[in-house]
C-alpha cells in the first residue's frame, strides 16, 4: 500500500504511545469483526439517528427493544413502516416523553416504557443534557465521572431488561438498541449477567464522547460480550452491531 508524503508527515507528529494505542486498536476490531450479509441502513442520517442491523431476519413477530428515544425516533419509524413490528420505546427523561406525545409519534406499533434501561431495578439520577437543543439527558449510574453540580437532576425508575420483557410476556429479543449515554456498560453487564437471550445487538458506546468514559470500558465490553458468545458485524463510528454466533 502506497502513502503519500503527507500521510508519512502526520505519522512523525503522533507520539509513540499513542501511534502504538491507535494500531492495538484497530487491530483489536480487526479480530473481533465478522462480515455478515443482510445489513441495511435505517434512520435518518443527517441528525445521525440512523443505524445499521441485519434486517434479513425481522418479521411482523419480532421482539424489539429500543433504549434511548432522545429527540429522534425515525429508526424506529422505519422498522415499524418495514416491518410492522412492535417496537417497544425506552426512556424517562423529559425530551423522550416530549418526543413521545408528538402526534407523528403515536402509532400502535409504539409501545413506550417511561422508565431507564439500567443494570438494577429502582430508581437512578438523571442530569440534564448540556446542550438544551441535542436534549440527552445523562444517566448518573456511576459509570460516568460527572460532576456538574449546577446541572438539575431528577430520579426516575430503572429497570433491568430481564425485567422488562419478562413484564410483556417475552422470553428473548430479537433486536435490541441501546443509546443511553454510557450508561450502555451497566446495562450490557446485565444482560450477560441475567443471560438474557438476545439475537441481535445495536449499541452506541461512548467512549471518548462523555467525559470520565475510556477507551478500554468499550473493549473490555466487547470483549465480556464476545465470552458471551456475541460477534461484532459492524462497527460505524460509534455504533457497533453485534449478532449471537448462534445465528450466524
Amino acid at each position: 500500500m502506497a502513502f503519500d508524503h503527507a500521510q508519512k508527515e502526520s505519522w512523525f507528529k503522533v507520539p509513540p504511545k499513542r501511534l502504538l494505542a491507535e494500531i492495538q486498536h484497530d487491530l483489536f476490531y480487526s479480530f473481533l469483526n465478522r462480515e455478515v450479509d443482510g445489513l441495511e441502513d435505517l434512520g435518518d442520517k443527517d441528525f445521525g439517528c440512523n443505524w445499521i442491523v441485519q434486517t434479513s431476519t425481522l418479521t411482523a413477530d419480532s421482539v424489539i427493544f429500543s433504549a434511548g428515544v432522545g429527540r429522534d425516533i425515525s429508526f424506529e419509524h422505519a422498522l415499524a413502516d418495514k416491518f410492522g413490528a412492535k417496537v417497544h420505546l425506552i426512556d424517562p427523561s423529559p425530551t423522550g416523553r416530549e418526543t413521545i406525545k408528538l402526534p407523528e409519534n403515536t402509532r400502535p406499533e409504539f409501545i413506550y416504557h417511561p422508565v431507564a434501561l439500567a443494570g438494577t431495578n429502582g430508581f437512578l439520577e438523571m442530569a440534564e443534557p448540556s446542550d438544551p437543543e441535542e436534549g440527552s439527558w445523562l444517566s448518573m449510574d456511576g459509570t460516568v465521572t460527572e460532576t456538574a453540580p449546577e446541572r438539575k437532576r431528577i430520579q426516575v425508575p430503572c429497570k433491568t431488561l430481564a425485567s422488562l420483557i419478562r413484564e410483556q410476556g417475552h422470553d428473548h429479543v430479537d433486536l435490541l438498541k441501546i443509546d443511553i449515554e454510557g450508561a450502555e456498560y451497566l446495562v450490557l453487564d446485565s444482560l450477560i449477567r441475567d443471560k438474557v437471550s438476545i439475537r441481535q445487538i445495536a449499541v452506541e458506546f461512548h467512549n471518548g464522547i462523555l467525559p470520565g468514559v475510556p477507551r478500554k470500558m468499550t473493549i473490555r465490553s466487547l470483549m465480556r460480550l464476545h465470552r458471551a458468545g456475541y460477534r461484532l458485524v459492524l462497527k460505524g463510528g460509534s455504533n457497533h452491531t453485534l449478532i449471537r454466533k448462534d445465528y450466524l
